[in-house]
């Protein structure tokens, strides 16, 4: 198989490995014996990845020896939609699929999400590969078991948890991006860095220059980011993908056992909303060091009371951020 670097996701018996690298497309078969070992599956895909990397997929499964059949969506958000997912699962079944089958989601974010969570429900529930072709999906959608699809009432409402059984995020996928979706995978790499890891700036303004590797750029692990100011101050601006948790200063517990108890399951709850699953770095921030400071390392206290294995504060919070001339945004990220 071709070179690659390994990330191990570890969620006791639903552990899984991501693979990073050049040139994995043409194994994939191989992935798929070694980590499945079914002979039948379905690859989903849309109509802009298809034409590049369908056919390179479908004969790598066919050299393993796996019966594949293509199943094609129009490309575009319109497809996170139940009707898409009800003719995917339709297209399987008269394919003669059964829980003895697989499924392979090849494309970006939607794709992942659409294909993932029909795999959850086909059947009551197959294995699937996630393929992400687009820097965001590698980076962040594509870990983390996140699938659903949209409703007129909002996005991502209908969905489950239902983790992959591998993810292939192969990088010359990238090549065909348009620019402008490129550049916005990186911006979700350039937040992480700016957040967590001096060292990430250096190796972004490298893969840049086309002096660095971006296989080793994707590999880097995801955070979560929490706003704990108050929902004006959020509205007004807030870092790229933060979510607004503002409980987290103005929750009053009693501290009997029930009240303590009361405590962990809301923050529990919130948190889970929020997008923290166990594998991301949470990362709270308040507006200064010298406003409320508290927000903070109560939200720190909180996580850590819960178990929670990664948390950091944001130094300086929004004021800090925002002198040293860093992104913020208005939009609101869609619920998890």
């Amino acid at each position: 198989m071709s070179q690659c670097l390994s990330v191990r996701v570890d969620l006791a018996e639903r552990s899984y490995d991501v693979y990073i690298g050049n040139g994995l497309l043409p194994h994939i078969g191989e992935y798929s014996t070694e980590v499945i070992g079914r002979k039948k599956c379905a690859v989903v895909t849309d109509s802009n990845v298809a034409p590049h990397y369908a056919q390179t997929v479908l004969d790598s499964l066919a050299g393993a020896g796996i019966e594949a059949i293509l199943v094609t969506v129009p490309a575009g958000e319109s497809s996170k939609s139940l009707t898409i997912v009800e003719d995917v699962c339709s297209q399987m079944l008269r394919a003669g699929l059964d829980r003895k089958s697989f499924l392979v989601a090849l494309g970006g974010g939607v794709i992942g999400d659409l294909a993932g969570f029909a795999a959850s429900i086909f059947m009551r529930g197959i294995p699937f590969i996630q393929v992400p072709t687009t820097i965001l999906s590698q980076v962040d959608s594509s870990v983390g078991g996140k699938t659903g699809v949209n409703t007129a009432e909002g996005k991502n409402l209908i969905g489950t948890f239902y983790q992959p059984r591998l993810v292939l995020a192969d990088v010359d996928t990238l090549q065909t991006l348009p620019s402008r979706e490129y550049c916005e995978g990186f911006a979700e790499i350039i937040k992480h860095a700016a957040i967590r890891d001096a060292l990430m700036f250096e190796a972004i303004t490298d893969v840049a220059d086309e002096k660095g590797d971006l296989a080793e750029l994707i590999k880097k692990e995801p955070c979560v980011v929490i706003d704990t100011r108050n929902p004006d101050a959020y509205a007004a601006g807030h870092l790229p993908g933060a979510v607004n948790v503002h409980e987290i200063f103005t929750y009053l517990a009693t501290s009997t056992p029930e009240g303590i108890q009361e405590l962990k399951t809301k923050f529990a709850d919130a948190f889970g909303a929020a997008g923290l699953s166990g594998k991301e770095t949470a990362v709270i921030y308040e507006q200064s060091m010298n406003s409320g400071f508290g927000q903070s390392c109560r939200g720190y206290y909180l996580l850590t009371m819960l178990g929670y294995p990664k948390v950091k504060v944001l130094h300086g919070g929004y004021d800090a951020w925002t002198m040293a001339g860093l992104p913020t945004t208005k939009e609101v990220p869609s619920p998890v």
